[in-house]
């Protein structure tokens, strides 16, 4: 079952890696709440945080008296796909705890197909409460576990699958950000001089008669490029090269990327 749940997991961050650019959405508009976590009596511990609108997974990564190694499974993992009334919950109910006893932990949640950590964190128990959850008895239940030993291994390969795709998200989203925002700065410096933001020059170009060069320039763009890019204020320099203008800055990368393409057997090129 718990392989299962990985599985979803990793199906839910693919949706994230889908997201259009158009839609991309700033990792960090969402502040993760610190979740509530009751240790309780003879077994048992819960571990919830409130639902927002949006959440669709809450996932727990956790060990007990022992710090987890960066985003280790954990002896408890488990991902929760289904709220309880207003709080995601995540329930052990075999764990013997006692005062004093340190639950360090991890949290991923899934929220508007965004990925979101809440790293490194750890639980002292002070106090050990009656699980109102349950009914109660006079003696301890027998310990179980959720895995088999057969599933184990493929548990562990699904966590570990997990965790690399969730660092990838971040790293990937992160680097989206910082690309987005180099492009803007860029663009606004170079349409501040606009010779510069929409000059580009032509070279290979064997006509000596100038009163054509508009036209084959004109031709070269749409019939080798594939644009319908309109040029204007064409001149032929003294070493013969010719330089001309489109409209934006916007028209002249997309003449530059696909001459990059599409020109490279030509003996014309043009340079920015």
């Amino acid at each position: 079952m718990s392989v299962c749940k990985s599985v979803l997991l990793i199906v839910g961050l693919g949706s994230c890696f889908a997201i259009p650019t158009h839609n991309y959405r700033p990792l960090r508009h969402y502040n993760l709440p610190r979740p509530s976590i009751q240790a309780f009596r003879p077994r048992g511990f819960k571990v919830s945080i409130p639902h927002t609108e949006g959440i669709q997974l809450f996932a727990f990564h956790g060990n007990i008296n022992k710090p987890l190694e960066g985003l280790e499974a954990g002896q408890f993992s488990q991902d929760v796909l289904q709220r309880e009334g207003n709080e995601w919950v995540f329930r052990e109910s075999n764990a013997k705890l006692n005062v004093g006893d340190k639950i360090y932990y991890w949290l991923f949640i899934i929220k508007d197909d965004l990925g979101y950590r809440y790293n490194n964190e750890k639980y002292e128990v002070e106090v050990l409460s009656l699980d109102e959850s349950k009914p109660t008895d006079n003696f301890d239940p027998p310990q179980t576990t959720s895995v088999t030993p057969d599933l184990a291994p493929n548990l562990g390969i699904c966590e570990k699958v997990m965790v690399n795709l969730t660092q990838k998200l971040f790293d990937l989203q992160e680097e989206t950000v910082s690309l987005r925002e180099t492009n803007d700065i860029l663009e606004d410096m170079l349409e501040k001089h606009n010779d510069t933001a929409t000059t580009l020059t032509l070279d290979g170009l064997m006509i000596k008669d100038d009163d054509e060069l508009v036209s084959v320039i004109q031709a070269i763009i749409k019939d080798k490029l594939g644009l319908k890019t309109r040029i204007e204020n064409v001149t032929r320099k003294k070493n013969g090269m010719v330089k001309f203008q489109v409209g934006s800055l916007r028209e002249k990368l997309e003449v530059v990327k696909a001459a990059k393409r599409k020109l490279k057997s030509s003996h014309f090129t043009i340079t920015y």
